[in-house]
């Protein structure tokens, strides 16, 4: 009796390469409809990223398959420097049901093939493609997560045992911090505070629901292998002067921690306070957290002044300012244009993040060419980088 041939071991490929000329909306429908009639055929999954012009892509499926699709991919006259990323073998495909789909911001969120992803993610993916196995990780995650609204009114609502059930299935999955924190915390945070606004959230709500995704963050924080500090590794995490939401602070403490920094806290009533309780220790790293559900762009002057009042005080200038919060997950660049070396929420997360980050900030002055950090043509950020103030003195500020 013939015996049915095994099956072929399982293999992953990622890669990234640059678009030969930029690809708008209908371009990337027909490239996303071409690979996944072709993944069908040699029954591959993945997911492909376009952000920018750069592409990073997943494969998973027989490695005749991926073979055969890699050569495809190098010959494709549409992307050039293609360069295969290492990719750790893992027993089990991550995207199982997608032969292909997109993450990308040129993809509607609305349409069924869109992945919603943070753009800071995306930027994150784009400088640093050595990360392509956590993100795509990370999409994994994601796909296993109820929406964030659903998780937002669990946290907020929720009875002690439909919390548990969520923290339950967060935890199964194990997700990274930097996951946790783009498909999680930005998410729900976000929803929160828009239900807030809506008069669907009540305040006693709002801070049960903040409270409790913070527990979630350092009930997830306590599986990851702690880094052991060191002393040329410290950081003072602290709320923006005049903040008076302290979770992103302290999902920037756990992160830190797990990183292996020793952090300490503070809680500044205004600028000279904040530069006191930077004198009391030798601070690598300042985290200046604002909040992760309100956007707080009437805040920006007063942020920008902080930093300033900062860097002007300190008898340290290697002193390295990062900032978090929904503002600048939302606005890329905004972090350059208040004078900060770097947003904090994707990095931080783990000790390679938080140094590739460093390293980065190493090789610019605290102050960058403002003019060029991307900015949306009609926020804050356009505003500020146009030098119009954020108060009532600048007549197109509604905000």
């Amino acid at each position: 009796m013939l015996q049915s041939p095994a099956p072929e071991p399982l293999r992953q490929r990622a890669y990234r390469s640059t678009a030969a000329r930029p690809l708008g909306h209908p371009a990337l429908r027909d490239l996303l409809e071409q690979a996944r009639d072709r993944n069908a055929v040699e029954n591959i999954t993945g997911l492909l990223v376009y952000h920018e012009g750069c592409f990073v892509q997943w494969l998973e499926g027989p490695a005749s398959g991926i073979e055969r699709v890699w050569r495809s991919i190098q010959a494709d006259w549409r992307h050039t420097d293609v360069e295969a990323l290492p990719t750790p073998w893992t027993p089990h495909r991550l995207f199982p049901q997608w032969h292909m789909r997109l993450a990308s911001s040129e993809l509607p969120a609305a349409e069924a093939d869109a992945v919603p992803v943070e753009p800071l993610a995306l930027r994150t993916l784009n400088r640093h493609a050595d990360i392509a196995p956590d993100f795509m990780q990370g999409i994994a995650f994601w796909r296993a997560l109820p929406p964030p609204e659903a998780m937002a009114l669990t946290l907020c609502r929720g009875d002690e045992a439909d919390v548990a059930r969520l923290r339950d299935l967060v935890l199964e999955q194990r997700p990274m911090l930097s996951a946790l924190g783009w498909h999680l915390v930005g998410p729900v945070s976000r929803a929160m505070g828009e239900m807030w606004m809506d008069d669907r959230l009540q305040g006693i709500e709002l801070v049960l629901g903040q409270g409790r995704l913070q527990l979630l963050v350092r009930n997830v924080a306590g599986l990851r292998p702690r880094q052991v500090p060191r002393p040329d590794r410290r950081a003072l995490v602290a709320p923006a002067p005049g903040e008076q939401h302290l979770a992103g602070a302290t999902f920037a403490a756990v992160a830190l921690d797990a990183a292996g920094w020793q952090v300490n806290f503070a809680f500044p009533r205004d600028d000279g306070e904040l530069v006191d309780a930077l004198r009391q220790k030798d601070y690598a790293v300042l985290h200046l957290a604002q909040s992760a559900v309100f956007a707080r762009d009437d805040r920006l002057n007063e942020l920008a002044a902080s930093i300033r009042h900062v860097r002007q005080s300190m008898v340290r200038p290697a002193l390295r300012v990062l900032v978090s919060g929904r503002a600048f997950a939302e606005q890329p660049g905004l972090a350059d244009i208040v004078g900060a070396d770097g947003d904090g929420e994707a990095h931080g997360t783990d000790a390679n993040d938080l140094q590739a980050m460093l390293r980065w900030a190493g090789t610019r002055g605290w102050l960058p060419e403002a003019a060029a950090a991307p900015a949306a043509t009609d926020t804050a950020a356009a505003r500020l980088l146009r030098g119009h103030a954020l108060d009532g003195s600048d007549p197109h500020y509604r905000g």
